[in-house]
């Protein structure tokens, strides 16, 4: 049995309402996006890549959860992570700088935060950037203390709502 768009739950259909906008922008503009995921664990490419067209702007997506694979797959310097906190508004911007340069991207979004208690270095919340060839940066921090699927679901509407 089919499930139709309306017997989604409303918050799945606001997200998909978002995501339908960004895949129209990015059509538009001939755009393509990558993502780099932390704490949200791909989720943020699973909801935009389940989307019927998303295949012509959708590069790629990075979920580089450990500390070590920031370092590796997106060149986050070490020094920054150590410096910072793997949670910080500096980190997702390296991560969404990272991401637009290892890939063929023109917009990449940074994600990182925590699903339960900070450590003693790190800025608490959830950090998500926006970064595009045209060097425009937008960054949003938005404190969670309800869990992992909360936070992820819950980064997804301040970063399909970019301009």
């Amino acid at each position: 049995m089919a499930v139709s768009t309306n017997d989604l739950p409303d918050e799945v259909q606001e997200l998909e309402g978002f995501a339908k906008k960004v895949l129209g922008c990015l059509v538009s503009s001939g755009g393509i996006i990558a993502t780099a995921e932390s704490c949200t664990g791909g989720l943020l490419a699973s909801l935009l890549t389940d989307l019927e067209g998303f295949g012509s702007v959708f590069d790629r997506g990075f979920v580089t959860y450990a500390e070590k694979a920031k370092v590796e797959m997106l060149g986050v310097p070490a020094t920054m992570i150590a410096q910072r906190g793997v949670v910080s508004s500096a980190v997702a911007r390296a991560m969404a700088e990272g991401a637009l340069h290892r890939s063929s991207a023109t917009i990449a979004i940074g994600i990182t935060g925590f699903a339960g208690p900070a450590g003693p270095r790190d800025e608490e919340g959830l950090y998500i950037s926006q970064r595009s060839t045209g060097s425009r940066w937008s960054s949003c921090a938005n404190v969670t203390s309800a869990g992992r699927v909360a936070t992820g679901s819950g980064c997804a509407p301040p970063v399909l709502r970019w301009k």
